[in-house]
């Protein structure tokens, strides 16, 4: 009940002072547990993902917002989950491996702070949350954050990894998929990050490398 009134008027609240419009909203899987991933540049985000998903989403969020007790118990009805970003935080992971595999949607952001500056420093979680639980990624592009300015909140088609559930994926293989990710993610926002440019060209080398690849093992059949 809490929860649906405080969507109810967020997204009051967001199109009324920031003029927000949605997109995509028809990607979004009619039901099933699916993770969110978007953009992060603002405190807003998980707010506007949440009013505008238009399905009961549970969130990562930073223990520092449970600190006082009014409105860290209004955070927990709103299903949010504190992490501590500084540490390895192996009981928030568990508790998202649950979420998910317990049938509910979960957002996050991979960026992990407004503040991401660098590629290296996304965290590659959510694709190990997504492969581990064996869920799609929705990806959300959110633009123009203020008021009276038009936000846009683009939901993208779901993702599936279904050819790495049951498999052993490498380290290096869950940083080529977050990198791919934070590509199609960044490809619906206006406001491209200052590290767009190190996205696109890790991208389009592993395609190059792909192509080359497929095209050896072409080569090496031919009569």
């Amino acid at each position: 009940m809490l929860y649906t009134f405080i969507v109810k008027t967020l997204k009051l609240y967001y199109k009324l002072i920031y003029f927000a419009k949605v997109e995509g909203i028809e990607n979004i899987p009619d039901s099933g547990a699916m993770l969110f991933c978007g953009n992060h540049s603002s405190l807003n985000d998980g707010l506007l993902v949440a009013a505008f998903a238009d399905v009961r989403l549970k969130f990562l969020a930073k223990m520092e917002l449970f600190k006082n007790k009014f409105i860290g118990n209004m955070f927990k009805s709103m299903g949010c989950v504190p992490v501590d970003r500084g540490n390895n935080d192996i009981k928030a992971m568990k508790i998202c491996l649950n979420i998910l595999k317990n049938g509910n949607p979960l957002a996050l952001f991979p960026e992990g702070t407004r503040f991401c500056k660098h590629l290296e420093d996304v965290k590659s979680g959510a694709l190990l949350f997504a492969i581990k639980a064996q869920v799609p990624i929705v990806p959300v592009g959110i633009s123009n954050i203020h008021p009276f300015k038009g936000t846009k909140i683009v939901f993208g088609k779901p993702i599936y990894y279904d050819e790495y559930y049951d498999k052993k994926v490498s380290s290096d293989e869950y940083r080529k998929l977050t990198n791919e990710l934070m590509y199609e993610i960044y490809n619906m926002v206006d406001e491209k990050c200052c590290y767009y440019d190190e996205i696109k060209a890790s991208v389009e080398e592993q395609w190059i490398l792909f192509w080359k690849t497929q095209m050896s093992q072409q080569i090496k059949y031919l009569p």
